[in-house]
């Protein structure tokens, strides 16, 4: 799965998939899951507790320990290399220091998305590879996630959250000319782009209050994009709630 080709792949087919929207036809499509403890299938969890996905974290084998997010996760091809990481694994120094101070096979992991195919991709390799125990996929928006993370998680440390590659800005000079462009793109960050003012501001929450991992410190957050503008405008924002970039 994580050699080139395998890699290239999944990029391919991924990118031909449309824009999953936070708006559906069928509101109840927002609360549900995939359980990588079985085939992927969309369950119904609509129930009498106030939390609409409280049963993910039940199939953490131990759900105190250090947990790890990625929301937007697609085909869950980071969390899924990450939770084959062991002490045998050979990393730069630099690397493993500057994203957590925690062990990663130690951690668990969940990572959503709103892409039904995505899910049930990353759930069905989570059950192939037995690692079903340490690492959940949700299909839910990455706000619903962090926003059960902060007021239901029964852990206590989070060292990390990744918001990696989210769909890039329109370019409005393209679309209005006729010349080409993705309408299904965010227009800007108050306009369906997932690393809102809302969802950094939720991270921020959770990185302050779950923080044994990293010796009550606080985790850290990691931001990537392949578009410049993308990047800057996260960056800042993420400083603006009191982030401090790591070099």
């Amino acid at each position: 799965l994580l050699s080139s080709h395998p890699l290239l792949w999944v990029w391919r087919f991924s990118s031909r998939q449309r824009k999953p929207s936070t708006k559906t036809e069928n509101p109840s499509e927002d609360n549900t899951f995939t359980s990588s403890t079985e085939s992927p299938q969309l369950i119904d969890n609509n129930t009498t507790d106030n939390s609409p996905m409280s049963n993910w974290w039940k199939a953490f084998e131990d759900p105190t320990r250090p947990l790890v997010v990625d929301v937007g996760c697609g085909m869950g091809v980071s969390l899924l290399g990450m939770s084959q990481i062991n002490n045998q694994t050979k990393m730069p120094p630099s690397c493993a220091s500057t994203l957590t101070t925690a062990s990663w096979d130690d951690c668990n992991y969940v990572g959503c998305d709103l892409s039904n195919l995505g899910i049930g991709y990353a759930s069905s390799i989570a059950a192939r590879w037995n690692v079903h125990n340490r690492i959940q996929f949700v299909r839910t928006s990455a706000q619903t996630l962090l926003e059960d993370i902060l007021n239901n998680y029964p852990g206590n440390s989070v060292p990390l959250i990744m918001i990696q590659f989210p769909t890039p800005f329109q370019m409005p000079d393209k679309i209005s000319s006729g010349g080409g462009g993705n309408t299904q793109l965010p227009a800007d960050t108050s306009s369906g782009f997932m690393a809102s003012a809302a969802l950094l501001r939720t991270a921020a929450g959770i990185l302050s209050q779950k923080t044994a991992a990293d010796g009550g410190h606080g985790g850290r957050i990691l931001l990537q994009s392949n578009c410049e503008d993308v990047a800057v405008i996260m960056r800042q924002m993420a400083m603006d709630y009191g982030f401090q970039s790591v070099d």
